[in-house]
């Protein structure tokens, strides 16, 4: 089931970002640890790479992918690929292919994941990769930069080296995104090595063949097991009638009850949550899964994908769908889950909403805060009793915007791309303009979770058309954290608001703090307060309150909030 904030590392679909950042990080620690009985500084062993060379290896014939159908072509007889070790005790899972230069020690080894969104390019991949290389390694030292022009799936070439570390290496980072599948081509180097191999590096980079992208989806799957539904459950509970209990409490209802492991209470609970309207098919799969009635699972996973949308990447890594997976059937709901998210992902599906203050006729210039929701929602989550009297009593406008990609009817993530998730704003105001006179200058962005990273990046970037920004509970799949964006006169000028709850997941707590100290180290004023009474990932306890304060705030007409 997924969790309320953004999904875990390992156990949401991971972005390309990531993979880049964590496949980096991770390889050149693999290469400064000391391999076992080897000197301090000494290069690691074949099997310090969780593989051993293969014997009697054709090195210079294309090499394909295991996970994937791609091609590479080794650059030299040296280049011998590694036998990857497989199962719970190999170092990294997620490296597909490897290759080891024997004169070196250089390697090469090749990550295929899911890309968290196919919006991102090769570039927003890059740009990030740097930025975080450079706060996890002092003194590193960007030295090139080379888009592939004329590639099927795009790609860029970073070479880094670390100027500080004892055990000095360089890496040729090669990074390729086609059809919602990421490739990483880490090539890690001894620093007196590099000049050696470089060329070879290179010319693996540059032979590099990605499979052909899927066609579009077009329609909806049908539903290949089409199971039947199971029974209903006793809709009484503890004396109380659960058909006539809001659907809205019945989910968090449901979920406390998983939460305390009793999964029987949750699946019938959460029965009646979807009987009464909300979306929540997937989270009943769960919870049937985890009771080990696979049918019913079966039948509400299936009826998600196509209802409400399904993520099948976060599916393949569920725990509370592992009985599924173990399942003999799972061989084929997988690709329907796959299909019917392509669907999803390719149907342009929008929402822009709108409340102006009442009494309002266009023509006259007033501000605009725009709502930017949380990972998989909605607009609708902005559009609430208080905005309508914020509006009234500020004499502003509220936009709140669907995501740049949908995942389902109802379902939209952000993009986590700066400059494609602000065209997704100017596209939205654009909808609007015929109805509201934006005063300039004047655009507020509000987000929650994702959409409140998105809403720091992007006002962070253009202060001069953004006043500022509210960021509550900030979270990222792909590690954004205001990194590459540029001090500004314009940026010195404006106030920005983040909160979180002091007791929500520690990453969304640090991100939120790392925001604050970043914003005002780019010149802004920041108002920063962690909630101590809040525990959950939610808008603030005081949101109905709080909210004119903080836009008064952020416009120069009130106090700085408290």
């Amino acid at each position: 089931m997924p969790p309320v904030a953004l999904p875990r590392p390992g156990n949401a679909r991971i972005a390309l970002i990531a993979l880049v950042v964590a496949g980096a990080v991770g390889l050149t620690s693999w290469w400064t640890a000391r391999p076992a009985g080897g000197p301090e500084g000494s290069p690691p062993s074949p099997t310090a790479h969780s593989g051993a060379v293969e014997p009697g290896a054709r090195p210079v014939a294309a090499v394909e992918g295991i996970a994937a159908r791609y091609r590479i072509t080794p650059a030299s007889p040296a280049w011998k690929r590694i036998h990857l070790e497989r199962g719970p005790s190999a170092q990294d899972g997620s490296v597909d292919l490897a290759f080891l230069h024997e004169p070196t020690s250089a390697s090469l080894s090749v990550k295929v994941l899911p890309v968290a969104n196919e919006a991102l390019t090769a570039d927003d991949v890059a740009n990030t990769f740097v930025q975080r290389m450079r706060d996890g390694m002092s003194g590193l030292d960007e030295t090139r930069r080379e888009p592939f022009p004329g590639r099927a799936a795009g790609g860029v070439v970073v070479h880094a080296r670390d100027q500080k570390d004892a055990h000095r290496v360089e890496l040729m980072t090669g990074v390729f995104v086609q059809d919602q599948i990421g490739y990483h081509l880490a090539g890690i180097v001894p620093a007196e090595a590099m000049a050696k191999v470089r060329p070879d590096l290179e010319a693996m980079l540059r032979s590099f063949e990605p499979p052909p992208p899927e066609p579009p989806q077009r329609a909806l799957p049908e539903r290949p097991l089409a199971l039947p539904a199971p029974p209903e459950p006793p809709a009484q509970r503890d004396g109380h009638d659960l058909r006539k209990i809001e659907a809205v409490r019945l989910f968090m209802e449901a979920r406390r009850a998983a939460a305390h492991g009793d999964y029987q209470a949750a699946a019938q609970i959460q029965h009646w949550a979807v009987a009464g309207g909300v979306d929540g098919k997937y989270d009943l799969a769960c919870y049937y899964a985890r009771t080990g009635q696979l049918d019913a699972s079966f039948h509400w996973l299936e009826r998600a994908a196509v209802e409400e949308g399904v993520d099948p990447d976060w599916a393949a890594r569920d725990s509370d769908l592992e009985a599924l997976r173990s399942d003999a059937r799972w061989a084929t709901v997988y690709p329907y889950l796959a299909r019917a998210g392509r669907y999803w992902g390719q149907s342009g599906i929008k929402k822009t909403l709108l409340v102006l203050p009442k009494g309002y006729r266009t023509g006259k210039p007033i501000p605009v805060v725009m709502g930017m929701h949380g990972l998989g929602s909605q607009p609708e989550d902005f559009m609430d009793g208080s905005v309508q009297r914020a509006a009234d009593a500020l004499s502003v406008a509220f936009v709140s915007v669907s995501g740049t990609l949908p995942r389902g009817p109802r379902k939209f993530v952000w993009s986590e791309s700066p400059a494609r998730d602000r065209a997704r704003l100017d596209e939205a105001l654009a909808e609007v303009r015929d109805r509201v006179t934006i005063a300039p200058g004047q655009v507020i962005l509000i987000g929650f979770s994702q959409g409140g990273q998105m809403a720091a990046e992007i006002a962070a970037r253009d202060p001069r058309h953004y006043a500022g920004a509210v960021v509550m509970s900030p979270g990222s799949v792909t590690e954004l954290s205001l990194g590459g964006v540029p001090r500004s006169p314009a940026l010195a000028q404006r106030r920005c608001v983040v909160v979180v709850g002091a007791g929500e997941s520690p990453g969304n707590v640090r991100l939120a703090e790392r925001d604050a100290t970043r914003l005002r180290a780019l010149g802004a004023e920041v108002f920063h307060k962690p909630y101590a009474e809040q525990q959950q990932h939610s808008f603030s306890p005081d949101f109905d309150t709080a909210l004119p304060i903080w836009i008064r705030y952020i416009l120069g007409t009130g106090p700085r909030p408290r």
